[in-house]
């Protein structure tokens, strides 16, 4: 799907992904893979936030960004910034 696409339904529903819009809009990296995965509530390495089982979306970016003043280190931060504040 286009990053034109997802922009227009985007609009057509009158909501954002903060995920799309910094990685599609702002850094203007496309494509985008959207994963969703079940993190159940069981022993192991990784956990949900609270005592349930809990859907979380992993997203693959893949490509360069294609604007001018990319920063690497900064973008990073900005989104684990973002993705920390979601409990992400």
């Amino acid at each position: 799907m286009a990053a034109s696409v997802l922009r227009a339904r985007n609009k057509k529903k009158k909501k954002n992904c903060v995920i799309e819009k910094e990685l599609v809009d702002v850094l203007q990296l496309y494509p985008l893979w959207l994963c969703p995965f079940k993190l159940f509530d069981n022993p192991g390495f990784v956990h949900p936030s609270g005592p349930r089982d809990e859907m979380y979306v992993d997203i693959g970016a893949y490509g360069a960004p294609t604007v001018d003043d990319y920063n690497n280190v900064e973008t990073t931060k900005r989104l684990e910034k973002y993705v920390t504040s979601v409990k992400g």
